[in-house]
């Protein structure tokens, strides 16, 4: 079974037809953007746990405080792997030849797909 995210790098990866030093760069650059995407969801998965233990708590006027500043630190870590993902993509198309460029231009919108 493919990870999260492997079959659109595959898809990119054989759609942008990438010689063989630039798909071992996005390679490269594939790893580092899964273990940091992977290190925010960790942070995340923890804030839940903490935000979901506030529904055993009685006294809703002293959770409801933290479990809103919870829910936004959560809202701000999605944020961040939105901005992380943004900047990897930036990132490949820089690598890019002008022709490739034009390629996945085309193409991102079927590789974001495959990353659901």
């Amino acid at each position: 079974m493919e990870g999260h995210g492997e079959g659109a790098g595959r898809y990119l990866s054989q759609s942008l037809q990438l010689n063989e030093d630039q798909d071992d760069q996005y390679h490269r650059m594939q790893r580092q953007h899964h273990e940091t995407v992977m290190g925010i969801r960790d942070q995340m998965r923890s804030q839940k746990q903490r935000l979901y233990a506030f529904m055993q708590t009685t006294d809703s006027s002293k959770s409801q405080p933290e479990a809103k500043r919870i829910i936004d630190s959560i809202a701000a870590e999605q944020g961040l792997i939105e901005q992380v993902t943004y900047d990897h993509f930036k990132e490949l198309r820089a690598l890019c030849t002008p022709v490739q460029q034009h390629k996945f231009d085309s193409v991102i919108g079927e590789a974001l797909d495959r990353m659901r």
